[in-house]
């Protein structure tokens, strides 16, 4: 199993979102982003709760409309199960929605 967290990434290029700028805080997302899909991905798909990634920087992580992940992360986040969310106030309508509040 390869080393959990950033190290992990560093080596290589970073992957910046989908629509970050050169020069912006892409590489930071970069990294907020591996952390998110390799725990994930960590907890497998038996673990029975949702998992969302909540982010408001839909420029970078989403695409029209804004709750559904960018088309260039989607296998990532599929195969990790995890849900691409835009903000905490959506996450708990889901977790609502669910029955799991």
């Amino acid at each position: 199993m390869p080393e959990p967290g950033p190290r992990r990434f560093l080596p290589r290029p970073p992957r910046r979102p989908a629509n970050s700028k050169a020069g912006g805080k892409g590489a930071k997302d970069c990294i907020i982003l591996e952390h998110a899909l390799d725990l994930s991905a960590r907890l497998g798909a038996g673990y029975p709760k949702p998992r969302y990634f909540v982010s408001s920087n839909t420029g970078d992580f989403a695409e029209k409309p804004a709750n559904q992940v960018h088309q260039d992360l989607r296998d990532d986040f599929t195969a990790a199960h995890l849900e691409y969310v835009p903000s905490l106030i959506d996450v708990v309508a889901l977790l609502r929605a669910g029955g799991h509040l």
